[in-house]
């Protein structure tokens, strides 16, 4: 999986106007909102499973929900007041272009971390090819001056790490059982009745 900006995990955040009278999660109830699209893990999925967990339905308590597709899109209508909160991934306020817009914003709360996306390959691929593959990935290193130009193309990956199946049970557990119904039936709108893990990989890759 790739390591982004140094780190194997990321996570959703939920953003407000730092002046605003919003401060703990019960606050948001009676607010406006926006998500990005829901085909998205940290501008929709996981802050919309915080917010069901912290005993809040997006559907009925608040005033309004639009989906806006783009972070910065987000983050620019709570600045300029069109939505009291949003949701977006956890370093998105990079996206802004001045410090002085960055201190109007707050965290509200972070979701839980989840890891960076996998790199899948075919079940039947034969395995030395495989590690013939894993191999090449493991040498792009942002620190290793022969690969570094490499990442730089593709942004904002520093390298690569090892990962197992196993390590994303949690989210299989996530999507398989406490909110399958959540995943299946607000999947991306052009998938006719995917399979759970199914969608679980496309939140993973759209992070």
């Amino acid at each position: 999986m790739p390591i982004w900006s140094g780190k194997p995990t990321y996570r959703g955040a939920i953003i407000v106007r730092a002046d605003s009278n919003i401060n703990k999660i019960g606050d948001l109830k009676g607010k406006t909102f926006a998500f990005t699209e829901k085909s998205s893990a940290s501008g929709y999925f996981l802050p919309k499973i915080f917010l069901m967990d912290n005993g809040i339905d997006p559907e009925k308590d608040f005033a309004r929900v639009e989906y806006i597709k783009k972070h910065d899109n987000i983050l620019y209508n709570i600045l300029y007041k069109k939505f009291d909160a949003g949701a977006v991934y956890d370093n998105a306020t990079a996206l802004l272009k001045t410090d002085a817009e960055r201190a109007q914003l707050k965290v509200l709360v972070y979701t839980t971390d989840i890891l960076n996306e996998p790199i899948m390959v075919r079940k039947d691929m034969p395995e030395p090819l495989v590690e013939k593959i894993t191999a090449a990935f493991m040498k792009l290193d942002q620190n290793n001056k022969n690969s570094s130009a490499i990442l730089d193309t593709i942004g904002r990956i520093t390298g690569f790490q090892k990962v197992k199946d196993s390590d994303y049970d949690s989210v299989v557990e996530l999507v398989e059982n406490k909110y399958r119904n959540l995943f299946v039936d607000e999947g991306p709108a052009e998938s006719s009745g995917p399979k759970a893990i199914e969608t679980a990989e496309v939140m993973m890759k759209n992070q």
